[in-house]
């Protein structure tokens, strides 16, 4: 229940432009489970809009390592798929490639 308020939190928080608020839900919803998909996808969406991109992918593979699969397309929940597809569309390797050079 904590885990699903916070998420409404963040999607509120997010549409207010209110960054703070939605990191805030979302580390309380980790902290909750951290092997939990949806609050690593609010961390995700967070550290994106914010513009950090390293951080979000961070998340992303940390989603991946808790989930046990390499790519993303091999996660089980398809929203968290679409998370990380809706991040970065080209995937997880394009986006470090880009962020090396």
């Amino acid at each position: 229940m904590v885990i699903a308020t916070a998420h409404q939190l963040v999607d509120s928080a997010l549409a207010d432009d209110d960054l703070d608020l939605a990191r805030m839900a979302a580390d309380i919803a980790h902290r909750v489970d951290p092997t939990e998909d949806l609050p690593l996808c609010d961390l995700l969406r967070i550290s994106h809009r914010a513009g950090n991109d390293l951080d979000a992918r961070s998340w992303a593979q940390l989603l991946l390592q808790i989930n046990g699969v390499e790519a993303p397309e091999d996660l089980p929940n398809l929203d968290s798929y679409l998370t990380v597809h809706e991040v970065f569309p080209r995937g997880l390797r394009a986006a470090a490639a880009a962020a090396s050079g």
